[in-house]
């Protein structure tokens, strides 16, 4: 438990630098990565994630520039990712996977409200089991949650992805947030 609570620190640590005085939008991936290749991490950041990052920035020719450049032009536009896990989970079985996320469901909760406190944000959930798991419960809590109702998964931007994630995310982020209503509202 408490190398499990170190771990969440480091990646939290390294995302510190780079949390917007007002967020806008919010990723939820699904975890940290299991390699030394933190999105946050201007030194091992997988070049393939930041680069389909920078293309949703408008950034022409990514490799050009530097991951910190980036990091600072995604800070610039109040976006942030947040990792529904602090521990790799992606060489787990997909069962494996969902019964982590939905047991760390309070967690994410928890972190997403101590980081943001309008539910009118938006929040775009990436990968078929963060969606699975947690779009239902942040609905039910107000959150504005981007991705359809019915089969709205957006793929992790890694192995081939990219141009589907680039193209789903910048049509959810182009339909504007809904207006909240009711409980929602409140």
């Amino acid at each position: 438990m408490i190398l499990k609570k170190i771990q969440e620190n480091y990646y939290k640590d390294l995302r510190k630098e780079y949390v917007p005085n007002k967020i806008d939008t919010v990723f939820i991936l699904e975890s940290v990565p299991s390699a030394d290749s933190y999105f946050y991490n201007i030194e091992t950041s997988n070049r393939t994630v930041i680069n389909t990052f920078a293309r949703l920035l408008n950034i022409e020719n990514p490799k050009e520039f530097t991951p910190s450049y980036i990091l600072d032009k995604f800070v610039n536009k109040n976006y942030i990712i947040l990792d529904a896990l602090y521990e790799p989970i992606d060489k787990l079985s997909s069962k494996e996977r969902r019964q982590k996320i939905k047991d760390n469901k309070l967690e994410i909760k928890k972190e997403l409200t101590n980081l943001v406190k309008d539910k009118n944000i938006k929040i775009i959930l990436v990968s078929k089991y963060v969606y699975e798991e947690l779009a239902g419960a942040l609905r039910e809590d107000g959150w504005n949650i981007l991705n359809k109702e019915k089969g709205g998964m957006v793929p992790f931007p890694g192995n081939g992805w990219q141009k589907k994630f680039i193209r789903i995310v910048l049509a959810l982020l182009q339909s504007g947030p809904r207006v909240l209503t009711g409980k929602q509202g409140r």
